[in-house]
């Protein structure tokens, strides 16, 4: 599904930034097929992509990935010798497209690595593979350089230090109409949607309230269609669950840090709850200030410097939000705040926490009365 706000965003920031572009986002939103899609009408054999975990040097996966490994064993080991062949197959690439192109001022004038980093071991982050990839782009101008890292990993194991040099482009959710027109595309769930009796629609809207407008959920609903002609309450049971698994195990955090534990995390997900409304909050999809393609500006997220009193720093909440079922809230950088991490997590808050979401509720009625007088 084509967007075009993230290949605007992508070709800009490869035009303009000065390092490398990082691509956050929660998992299964999109970001590794955005990205691809982004770059797709650039030449194939320009565009590398790269899945490389920090348990192996950055320099063996990029090797691996163009099929540079020998037989010798000593010699694919030899780091410095294998940064050194890379470097000279990016160098003779990058005056190739020079030469066969008359944007030589483009990032399309030079080879562009599309690198999907996935954090093996926490405590080592990706600080040597964040320097090989900036020795490649920003250093010696050799490749342009889009690392892909979900919302969790990035807080604490992104490098600090190098943020001048990070260009970040974040992936958001689709909006109400691209999942429309993602289920349009994959022919699920046709339906008209002027029409509300429409069962198909009605579907449709369940869905997204439910399990909200994930790439990921929304390629499931569209794969079961293709096989069963139907959708079953199976995919919106899941999402219910799932939902209630994370937030349950969130708030119920045990730990001697009195900012880290159940407690502190019951607070942020009230504090959520009675403050934002985002994505298909219980008033209905926020798009009352945006266009049809997009969610509107209106309190999606707490900002993180009012919970600074009674929640740890965003490296180590986001640290505990990467524990298996705990991720039912994430920290959005670039708006420095804090959300739900998905609309089924939100929906699960609701149900545990009635009446802190009829307050949040109650107060953004109150607020679109207001503004409608």
């Amino acid at each position: 599904m084509p967007r075009p706000y993230l290949t605007d965003a992508i070709r800009r920031a490869l035009d303009t930034t000065v390092g490398y572009v990082i691509v956050e986002g929660p998992r299964g939103c999109g970001k590794t097929m955005g990205v691809i899609h982004a770059l797709s009408d650039d030449d194939a054999g320009n565009v590398l992509y790269v899945n490389m975990n920090n348990n192996e040097d950055a320099c063996a996966s990029i090797a691996k990935a163009l099929d540079m490994l020998t037989q010798d064993r000593a010699l694919n080991q030899d780091r410095r010798l294998t940064q050194d062949r890379l470097e000279n197959v990016l160098r003779k690439t990058c005056c190739a497209s020079s030469s066969s192109r008359s944007c030589a001022a483009s990032f399309r004038s030079k080879p562009t690595i599309i690198a999907e980093l996935n954090l093996v071991q926490r405590t080592d982050g990706y600080r040597d593979h964040i320097q090989t990839l900036k020795e490649f782009s920003a250093d010696c101008g050799l490749a342009n350089v889009v690392i892909v890292v979900n919302d969790a990993d990035a807080p604490f194991a992104m490098p600090t230090k190098d943020r001048k040099r990070q260009k970040v482009v974040w992936v958001e959710d689709f909006s109400e109409a691209e999942a429309h027109g993602y289920l349009d595309k994959c022919g699920a769930l046709p339906c008209d949607r002027t029409d509300a009796a429409d069962l198909n629609l009605v579907l449709r809207n369940e869905l997204f309230y439910e399990a909200g407008t994930r790439a990921m959920g929304l390629t499931a609903a569209a794969a079961e269609w293709a096989l069963e002609g139907t959708l079953s309450r199976l995919i919106i049971k899941g999402a219910r669950q799932d939902g209630t698994k994370e937030v349950d195990a969130l708030v119920n955090v045990e730990g001697d840090n009195a900012k880290s534990n159940g407690t502190a995390f019951t607070r942020l997900i009230i504090d959520l709850l009675e403050n934002t409304s985002d994505g298909w909050s219980l008033q209905g999809f926020d798009n009352a200030k945006g266009t049809d393609n997009a969610r509107g500006t209106e309190n999606l997220g707490l900002p993180r410097e009012i919970t600074s009193d009674y929640l740890v720093a965003t490296g180590p909440a986001s640290e505990v939000f990467q524990q298996n079922g705990y991720h039912a809230v994430l920290y959005h950088g670039p708006s420095d705040s804090y959300r739900f991490h998905s609309t089924e997590h939100r929906r699960a808050a609701e149900r545990k926490f009635p009446e802190a979401a009829a307050r949040g509720a109650a107060v953004v009625c109150a607020e679109v009365f207001v503004y409608s007088c």
